[in-house]
């Protein structure tokens, strides 16, 4: 979705004749709101290597700094299973995944 908003706001600002190049120029604040989504959408989806890939991506695409998402996401990965290899196994197996996601998630997106 973010990437489809990208786009059309793109498009919308070229002048007839002219061609989409790559990297994308970004004004500070769009590249910032860019940065926070693909954050998001990473770190929504730690687990699925192809949607954290994409979220790369486009930052890439974008011109944008990668390796701060890319530690970022490895080291939830690692918090992650830490916390679930910790806790003790027993009823609520989904309900102990979807916690220790949860403050994984809450944590990494509190950070700047």
């Amino acid at each position: 979705m973010a990437f489809h908003v990208l786009m059309t706001k793109c498009k919308q600002k070229l002048t007839p004749g002219d061609e989409l190049c790559f990297p994308i120029q970004l004004q500070p604040d769009e590249a910032r709101r860019l940065r926070k989504a693909a954050k998001s959408v990473a770190l929504h989806n730690l687990l699925n290597e192809g949607v954290v890939s994409s979220a790369v991506c486009l930052l890439e695409l974008c011109g944008l700094e990668t390796e701060k998402l890319r530690v970022d996401v490895e080291a939830a990965k690692r918090i992650y299973t830490h916390t679930m290899h910790s806790q003790t196994s027993g009823n609520g197996e989904a309900d102990r995944e979807r916690a220790a996601a949860a403050s994984v998630i809450q944590l990494f997106m509190s950070f700047p």
